[in-house]
């Protein structure tokens, strides 16, 4: 059989036709020599390239890929020789073969591998350049040339890459296509292609640097390759029309507890959709990794987004999804990931394709509410479940246009969804989850006992620290109210800037009286034991709160701030720089973190015990999310402390000044209501004239 026995058109086009199998796979199976410009060289342009390779392979076929490689403006800026390329091509590609998860396409890039090591395939790699050095870019020529036994060739050319999205077949979204010349009917269309990948190829084109494939990403893709071929004929290798990549069972073999299950059921009886308010430490996660278990097992085609506050967060849902059930898994946000925006495109075509019909995308609230993001699940026409932690989060309008009609089902988490100061915003943020459909407070978890006898949340002490100003801070204090007052009349944005920034610099006074410093050194005194303490209090605090740990001995002592990495690196054992240092403090390496508002909501520490709150916004979302640093239940934790310096200041009559006190006094009852001690905090603020 030849090419000439092939039923082929003149035009293929994604909208009508399967590019891979009416294509693709076809003409590979018949071909002997095939010669191919593309546009990208990774991971996911070699899983795709192995489509039809076996017939390919047993005709003994030769193929040469000539790959475009993108390069950053970073990348382009660091490069200074060809082996700086190498170096540049060898790392992205080496990450790209760690991120290959599942057996399907490991299979595509063992067979592409062992055409490597068998010297059926060679690649190199071309880069973009001009009298005035590289320009970053890529190659845009997209041609294909195939040769079977009979010396009959046909030529491809068209918009399409060596990628899914480039071999996709569908009626969304990017339209790809591409003419096909037959060396029988249209021989002068054979002539200059051929010549131009020849030159290209043995480098005589002045405006490309053709490269070998670098000796690192070589040897890393020959290290997958089988020993012999009998192995690769019995690769299962996916198509369109056969295997389809899905997730396997759950791997936690936890047990939901009886509320969780309650949350579950509320859920999916409202459709699928609906927001936790769960209070921190009573498993939102692992009952919404049951959700989206449960909205797998009921969508054969799903993909679920998982959106997160912040990029550390993610990195923790990341791994917590990896540890429940085996799935496609993308991450997708990060200015450090160059790359991510090519992959999530690919990826949106890969699903398209039917490649994958199961997947979890991981992304940051920023990114999801971006445009390429938005523009990709609009056009995409899968089930999707969105999946947001910390909801509460996409309340603000920059954030909120990503929610987009286009989630079939829908999952909010937060222990404090509604936002305090904007109470329309919220509402209408809870309306799009349509409804908080289950509610699980800190007393009723503080309340319900497990099989065991144990409450599902560590009970603990508060112990509120009166705090006063000083005389200083108290006169200006009562100087910038004044200057309030007298702006709050005055309705323009000039004066509503300056009344935001007199409100912000007088509530600092409070946060950062000097005062408390004194009582900081009295609550370490009362403790025999300072490991697994965490200190909240405000940037300009930190250091002060430092210095004094170190003068009373007491270390070793870090800070958790928004400056620690979350990339993980072989620095911090594999881990990130944040999840090392947490894992020193459980393991008591490090007895007290001084953290800001980044280790407020989201991080995990279930080893702390004793928190110190030496600063606090009016936000309850802060100090409920506090409180819950020290809630999680642990085998080495008896019973929680907690300490709260609160200001209180009178006027000069003798009153209360209730700027100052209200948002206090608001706090201190929130936390003593669900305390071990009730009666010596309640006795404590009768003492102080506040009850």
């Amino acid at each position: 059989m030849s090419f000439k026995d092939l039923d082929l058109k003149s035009t293929y086009n994604s909208i009508n036709d399967d590019l891979v199998d009416d294509f693709y796979n076809k003409v590979l199976s018949e071909a002997i020599e095939y010669d191919r410009v593309t546009g990208y060289f990774n991971s996911e342009s070699l899983v795709l390239a192995a489509k039809g390779l076996k017939g390919f392979i047993e005709n003994k076929g030769k193929m040469r890929l000539l790959c475009g490689s993108e390069l950053s403006k970073e990348d382009v800026e660091a490069i200074v020789n060809a082996s700086d390329i190498a170096d540049k091509i060898s790392e992205n590609f080496l990450k790209d073969l760690e991120n290959i998860t599942n057996d399907i396409e490991k299979n595509n890039l063992k067979l592409l591998a062992w055409m490597v090591a068998n010297d059926y395939l060679d690649i190199k790699i071309g880069i973009v350049k001009n009298e005035m050095g590289y320009v970053g870019g890529i190659l845009h020529e997209k041609t294909g040339i195939l040769y079977d036994e009979e010396g009959n060739s046909i030529l491809f050319s068209g918009s399409n890459n060596e990628t899914f999205s480039g071999w996709s077949s569908n009626g969304l979204g990017n339209i790809e296509k591409f003419k096909v010349f037959l060396s029988w009917e249209d021989s002068k269309f054979m002539e200059d292609d051929p010549k131009n990948f020849e030159n290209d190829w043995n480098n005589k084109n002045k405006f490309l640097e053709v490269i070998d494939i670098p000796k690192a990403a070589k040897e890393g893709l020959i290290k997958l390759a089988p020993e012999d071929f009998d192995e690769i004929k019995n690769l299962p290798l996916t198509s369109k029309s056969d295997t389809y990549v899905t997730r396997s069972a759950s791997k936690d073999k936890r047990s939901l507890r009886k509320y969780q299950e309650e949350a579950i059921e509320k859920w999916s009886e409202n459709g699928m959709c609906g927001i936790f308010k769960m209070a921190t430490g009573t498993g939102k996660t692992f009952t919404a990794l049951n959700c989206i278990d449960l909205a797998f097992k009921k969508n054969s085609k799903l993909l679920t987004v998982i959106v997160s506050p912040y990029a550390h967060i993610a990195e923790q849902w990341y791994n917590d999804v990896k540890n429940f059930f085996d799935i496609p898994c993308y991450i997708c946000y990060g200015s450090g990931n160059i790359n991510w925006k090519s992959d999530f495109t690919n990826l949106m075509f890969n699903v398209n394709l039917g490649i994958v019909n199961q997947s979890i995308i991981f992304t940051t609230i920023q990114t999801f509410s971006k445009d390429i993001f938005l523009r990709e699940m609009i056009k995409n026409d899968i089930p999707k479940l969105l999946v947001v932690d910390e909801v509460h989060h996409v309340v603000a309008e920059s954030y909120s246009k990503g929610l987009i009609r286009n989630y079939d089902f829908r999952l909010g988490l937060s222990a404090t969804p509604e936002v305090y100061n904007k109470p329309e915003e919220s509402q209408d943020m809870i309306g799009y989850f349509k409804g908080i459909v289950f509610t699980y407070d800190t007393d009723r978890a503080l309340n319900t006992f497990d099989e065991n006898g144990n409450t599902y949340l560590a009970h603990y002490n508060y112990y509120p620290i009166k705090i006063r100003l000083s005389k200083s801070e108290l006169n200006y204090y009562l100087e910038l109210t004044r200057k309030i007052q007298l702006l709050s009349h005055i309705k323009n944005r000039e004066s509503d800037e300056h009344l935001e920034q007199l409100i912000r610099d007088r509530k600092n006074i409070i946060n950062n009286a000097i005062n408390k410093y004194d009582s900081l050194r009295n609550i370490l005194n009362k403790f025999s034991d300072l490991n697994h303490l965490i200190i909240f209090c405000s940037p300009q605090q930190i250091n002060t709160v430092i210095k004094i740990l170190n003068e009373e001995n007491i270390g070793p002592v870090d800070k958790f701030t928004y400056d620690k990495g979350t990339k993980k690196s072989k620095k911090f054992n594999g881990m990130s720089e944040r999840e090392y240092m947490i894992d020193k403090f459980d393991k008591g390496e490090i007895k007290v973190l001084v953290a800001i508002k980044c280790l407020d909501e989201g991080v995990d520490v279930p080893s702390a015990d004793k928190i110190i709150i030496m600063s606090s916004t009016n936000n309850p979302k802060e100090y409920v999310q506090r409180r819950g640093r020290v809630l999680r239940q642990n085998e080495n934790k008896d019973k929680a402390i907690i300490y709260d310096m609160a200001v209180m200041e009178k006027d000069e009559k003798g009153n209360f000044i209730e700027s100052i006190t209200k948002p206090e006094i608001k706090r201190m009852e929130e936390f003593i209501e669900s305390s071990d001690n009730v009666d010596y905090s309640l006795e404590l603020l009768k003492k102080w004239g506040v009850l």
